[in-house]
C-alpha cells in the first residue's frame, strides 16, 4: 500500500497513482476499490497452520524412512510381482520406488510448507484487520 497511497509532505493529501485526493478519498480507494489479500477468517488461517506442520513433519519423516529403504514400508511401495519376475535385479528396482517415493513425500512436504506460510499470511492479515478503524 506505501507504494500505491501515499501523503505528500504531512497533509491531508494523498498521491495515489498519477493523480492527488484527500484523506477521504484515499481511505475509500484503500478500503473500497483496491484488492485485498484476505481470503480466510483467523479461525481456518489457524486450522492451515496446524495441518501444515503436522503435514510437514510426517511427510519429512516418511521421506526419511523411504530413502533409507524402510522394510516397514514395503506395502506403500508401487510394484506388481511382474515387476519383480522379469527384472534381472530386483532389488535395484525396488529401492529405485522407495527413493521415488521418497521424493514424492518431500514434495508434498514443500507443498504444505507453502499452505503454511499462506496461512501465517493470513493470520496476520486478520490481526491486521482488526486494528484498522473502518
Amino acid at each position: 500500500m506505501k507504494n500505491y497511497c501515499r501523503p505528500l509532505k504531512k497533509s491531508n493529501v494523498y498521491f495515489l497513482g498519477p493523480r492527488i485526493y484527500t484523506t477521504a478519498v484515499a481511505s475509500l480507494i484503500k478500503t473500497q476499490i483496491m484488492p485485498s489479500l484476505l481470503f480466510c477468517g483467523p479461525k481456518l488461517a489457524a486450522c492451515g497452520i496446524v495441518l501444515s506442520i503436522w503435514g510437514v513433519i510426517m511427510l519429512v519423516m516418511l521421506g526419511i524412512f523411504f530413502s533409507a529403504h524402510s522394510a516397514v514400508l514395503i506395502e506403500d511401495v508401487p510394484f506388481t510381482e511382474e515387476d519383480i519376475r522379469n527384472d534381472k535385479n530386483p532389488p535395484q528396482t525396488i529401492y529405485g520406488l522407495y527413493n521415488q517415493v521418497g521424493y514424492n513425500c518431500f514434495i508434498a512436504a514443500a507443498i504444505y510448507v507453502v499452505v503454511g506460510g499462506v496461512s501465517l499470511c493470513q493470520v496476520r492479515l486478520n490481526k491486521r484487520n482488526e486494528y484498522m478503524v473502518h
